[in-house]
């Protein structure tokens, strides 16, 4: 599936309209509390499933980091990142594929209905 550019003002309006419905918070200066993005708030109002032990394997010749899986509602992420040395390459690759989740899923679910698909999860409101 081919997806349009997204300016980086786009990007950064879209994510920072998510930390205010996740945390409340406008200020860029406030660190952000990925947990609480994540489980607090995509879990519970997209019934998001993130996994954090998934074993990705290669493709391609190139290590899988995390996945984005629209139609399933899954994140998955490789469970190599959740050594203490890859702490911040894990928050990285969660965060990435926050975006894909947020800013790509609208057009892969209303792609999906088109093609007399039934998307398992609502698109987003």
């Amino acid at each position: 599936m081919n997806f349009p550019y997204l300016t980086n003002t786009v990007i950064d309006g879209e994510a920072e309209r998510l930390r205010f419905e996740a945390l409340q918070a406008r200020a860029r200066d406030v660190p952000v509390d990925l947990d609480a993005i994540v489980y607090d708030h995509l879990c519970e109002k997209d019934s998001l499933i993130i996994d954090d032990e998934a074993e990705l394997p290669d493709e391609e010749g190139e290590e899988v980091l995390g996945k984005t899986l629209m139609r399933a509602g899954r994140i998955l992420i490789n469970r190599r990142l959740k050594e203490p040395r890859d702490v911040g390459r894990y928050r990285f690759t969660v965060a990435h594929e926050i975006g894909h989740w947020r800013l790509h899923r609208p057009r892969v679910l209303a792609s999906a209905e088109q093609l007399g698909c039934s998307p398992r999860f609502p698109a987003p409101t």
